[in-house]
């Protein structure tokens, strides 16, 4: 997921307010003078004075506080959140309490430390289960969970978190995410009746909404949403997505320039998918050892995942279809002996080596049944 700024989320999330709330729980005095310090934007000035400050027991909240909130001025966030979370913890204030571990979380949620912020966010609905940002940190949490793939629970999170566009988008998203296109068609509608501009500020909208559209078959519409994307994760995923539709169109080698692209990514998964997608490319043109180097350099780095076990079955098709049999046979062994969804392909393609072998001979056929038959 692309990271969510900490000041994007104060614009998104209405009803933040620091002004005048923050007043009853910080003490006049250099707490204060400190505070004020940093809504004047003085923020040297206001680290100087806190660095000067020795709270006893019953300031500990608030003198957090107000370093949380200067170092997130001076665009500090790991800092801020941590001095938030001790705010939450120190002080004596409910109301101080509740705002501190609401920053918290929107902090780390900002950073992109999603497991950090889903534990502040529960810990937020467990202590302030009546707090009227309810609702906000719901959605916290349920873009904090689609951060880490955990996606029922985070629909489940966004179906409590109320109507705003953001979180109508957010739904959508996650459908996506899931590949339930249908589903994600009808809430990517639902959320455009609300607010049909939010994907201009939302990449990650547009990320997953351009994919929708190309699942959906509107290649045009996906392509100019495709191409706005910049930031470098969803840059990756949305150059596969633009190779496939060139693919798609008969324009081999553009598409290869495309996951070419993806196959530089920081992001194993997507460099995974990428060497998919070049190998599928190098198949359709007949560049069957092509297509087998990829499908190979994916069985070597990058075992016991989806796309190891998607391209060792292709491997192994591969290898029977060029007439070593024997070498299919040894890979699909390895997809039958464990339980996962390939497991009937597997057997099937085993099974289809051994029909194709009928007559060929009895030592031969001896031979292909005891490198694979014994597995049907």
């Amino acid at each position: 997921m692309a990271r969510i700024s900490a000041f994007l989320l104060l614009l998104i999330l209405p009803g933040v307010s620091f002004a005048g709330t923050v007043a009853g729980f910080v003490p006049a005095g250099p707490l204060s003078n400190a505070l004020a310090l940093v809504e004047a934007n003085r923020i040297p000035d206001a680290m100087k004075t806190l660095a000067a400050i020795r709270p006893d027991m019953p300031t500990l909240g608030p003198y957090h506080y107000v370093y949380g909130r200067a170092f997130a001025s001076a665009r500090n966030p790991h800092e801020a959140a941590s001095s938030y979370r001790r705010a939450s913890i120190y002080a004596s204030d409910a109301g101080l309490k509740e705002q501190s571990l609401f920053l918290a979380a929107e902090t780390e949620l900002g950073m992109g430390y999603n497991y950090e912020a889903k534990t502040s966010c529960l810990v937020f609905l467990k202590r302030f289960p009546d707090s009227a940002r309810v609702r906000r940190v719901r959605y916290m949490l349920a873009m904090s969970l689609f951060g880490t793939g955990r996606l029922p629970e985070a629909l489940r999170q966004f179906e409590q978190a109320g109507n705003a566009p953001e979180v109508l988008y957010g739904k959508a998203d996650t459908f996506q995410k899931m590949g339930k296109t249908r589903e994600a068609s009808q809430a990517y509608a639902t959320a455009a009746a609300v607010d049909g501009r939010y994907p201009d500020y939302s990449e990650e909208t547009r990320y997953w909404l351009g994919e929708n559209l190309r699942l959906s078959g509107d290649a045009v519409h996906a392509r100019e949403l495709l191409l706005t994307i910049k930031g470098e994760g969803l840059r990756d995923l949305a150059a596969i997505g633009l190779g496939e539709m060139d693919a798609a169109e008969s324009h081999p080698d553009e598409a290869v320039r495309r996951f070419l692209e993806a196959l530089g990514s920081k992001d194993k998964k997507v460099r995974r998918l990428a060497l998919l997608r070049l190998a599928d490319v190098e198949g359709a043109r007949g560049n069957t050892a092509g297509a087998a180097a990829r499908l190979g350099e994916i069985v070597l780095t990058y075992p016991f995942t989806r796309e190891y076990d998607d391209a060792l079955l292709r491997l192994a098709r591969l290898k029977a279809k060029g007439g070593d049999e024997i070498g299919a046979l040894s890979l699909l062994r390895k997809l039958v002996l464990r339980s996962l969804p390939l497991r009937k392909d597997a057997l099937d393609t085993i099974e289809s080596i051994l029909l194709s072998a009928r007559g060929t001979g009895g030592a031969r056929f001896a031979a292909l049944w005891n490198a694979g038959g014994r597995w049907l």
